[in-house]
């Protein structure tokens, strides 16, 4: 147990000042090793023309045989550090002699070999976290089939609390993750994405879209005022055009610098485009600048009032900031197929309830209703327990199927809700992990682009992305928001 916390010790000291010693190699200049390879082969490239290795570690009494080049494709861990693998090197045994649990070692090692990080269910998950940490590994490393068994208390907790680790606290200069403090390095560029992008991971941030809401509320409230009435045949808006047009030209201007620095940080300017949410931006601004060009030429712009109602679409801009707003579109796509089911089988009951009712009123020879088509009216409402009370049933046969029509809405409308709930929570709690877990340049789904989550950028993406020299990296994974 001394051996262990010693070489713990020596091995955490050696990562935070590895960087000044040497140049560690990055791990595209380890091959990967080939499997039914002799003990002998050569890797070209991994330290000139010396041998790949087969090592023997000795986890607490098990052993373990790799090849070197399999440890050496994560050079910043425990394993893949040469110098740091020497504190354990056994000369007289020719092995490694790590006193730590042999069993949890195998998921380790096997990481090593696929690139996957697996875990058992067995096992408690802050040993195992404990173990990942020791070999220089973090919990976050673990593959989205094996999370929930990993750390369902701490994908909880980041839901409702501060979600530190997206706030850059838990990140050295590297980008890894650790207890050091220290800001990573970060370009004009990505300071310019970490304001106005939606993560939110700085105060300015924070600020930044409090004051955007504000100006997309007044925008959305003075579309609705300059349509009251302010005399007997003008409305508010003609009567006081210049203030409405003054504030609604501010707020245009403020949503069009927005839109442009967003599109000049995004290095894939196509997909900025195509996303829904920069197309709901720039539908919301385009009538503002058309209704110009056409005034400016003296032309009538009656026939352009049509498209002011694009205007305030842009309140959907606000569930872009929101991570509860995200969750619930999420959920809604994940309930897509069941909300759909419920629809049509509101379709049917609409068609066999209104169509009863309207023969069964037509047999008492006072019909209310004039068509099947108007029947369904009734029925739709009925169904859906408002009742507007325009239309009713006169016969007692009509009153009994629109009594029936009543609690079969009641039963329907109570369906959703469980369905709802059951999809909810996962929701909220994917959101985090699936931004979490995203490494830089890695695809995500169709559910992710929705949330927002659910897919959102952490510094730990940005601070990765300055490192490797991929700028792109950084933004290509939020451009849509």
């Amino acid at each position: 147990m001394f051996h262990t916390s010693v070489s713990g010790a020596l091995f955490k000291k050696h990562r935070i000042s590895g960087n000044n010693k040497t140049q560690r190699k990055s791990i595209s200049d380890y091959p990967r090793a080939s499997i039914g390879s002799t003990n002998d082969r050569r890797v070209k490239g991994s330290f000139g023309s010396t041998n790949d290795r087969r090592l023997t570690i000795n986890v607490s009494g098990i052993k373990f045989q790799t090849w070197q080049s399999t440890l050496l494709r994560f050079p910043d861990s425990l394993l893949g550090s040469i110098d740091t693998m020497q504190q354990f090197y056994d000369a007289r045994r020719k092995e490694y002699f790590i006193d730590r649990d042999p069993y949890l070692f195998k998921f380790v090692l096997n990481y090593y070999r696929y690139g996957k990080l697996h875990c058992s269910q067995e096992d408690c998950p802050a040993a195992f976290e404990e173990e990942l940490q020791f070999y220089g590994f973090s919990i976050y490393d673990v593959d989205n089939c094996c999370w929930d068994q990993c750390s369902p208390k701490e994908k909880g907790v980041l839901v409702e609390g501060d979600d530190d680790e997206l706030k850059g606290e838990h990140l050295n200069c590297n980008g890894n993750l650790c207890d050091l403090h220290c800001e990573p390095k970060l370009t004009l560029q990505q300071k310019i994405w970490r304001t106005i992008g939606p993560s939110k991971t700085t105060n300015t941030g924070v600020i930044f879209h409090i004051i955007y809401g504000f100006f997309i509320f007044v925008s959305v409230l003075i579309a609705s005022l300059e349509t009251l009435r302010c005399g007997e045949t003008s409305t508010c808006g003609e009567e006081h055009h210049k203030i409405f047009f003054t504030i609604e030209s501010t707020c245009v201007i403020i949503f069009t610098a927005e839109l442009l620095i967003r599109f000049y940080v995004c290095p894939q300017k196509k997909k900025f485009m195509l996303y829904a949410m920069n197309v709901i931006d720039l539908l919301a601004i385009v009538p503002y600048y058309l209704t110009l060009v056409v005034e400016s030429f003296g032309v009538e712009t009656s026939f352009l009032q049509i498209l002011k109602v694009l205007r305030v679409i842009r309140i959907l801009k606000l569930t872009r900031n929101s991570r509860r707003l995200r969750c619930l579109l999420l959920t809604l796509r994940r309930c897509a197929v069941d909300i759909i089911f419920l629809y049509c089988i509101c379709f049917l009951a609409i068609i066999l309830f209104g169509t009863a009712i309207y023969y069964l009123e037509l047999v008492e020879g006072d019909p209310q209703f004039s068509s099947i088509p108007e029947s369904f009216w009734y029925i739709c409402v009925t169904l859906m327990t408002v009742g507007y009370g325009d239309v009713v049933p006169s016969s007692i046969l009509g009153k009994i199927v629109g009594s029936i029509c009543c609690v079969s809405g009641v039963v329907l409308l109570a369906l959703p809700i469980p369905i709802l709930q059951e999809k909810q929570v996962p929701c909220t709690l994917e959101s985090v992990t699936a931004r979490r877990k995203r490494k830089p340049g890695e695809k995500t789904n169709a559910e992710c682009v929705t949330c927002l989550e659910e897919n959102r950028c952490s510094l730990r993406d940005i601070s990765k992305g300055e490192t490797n020299g991929e700028t792109s990296n950084l933004i290509s994974n939020n451009i849509g928001h």
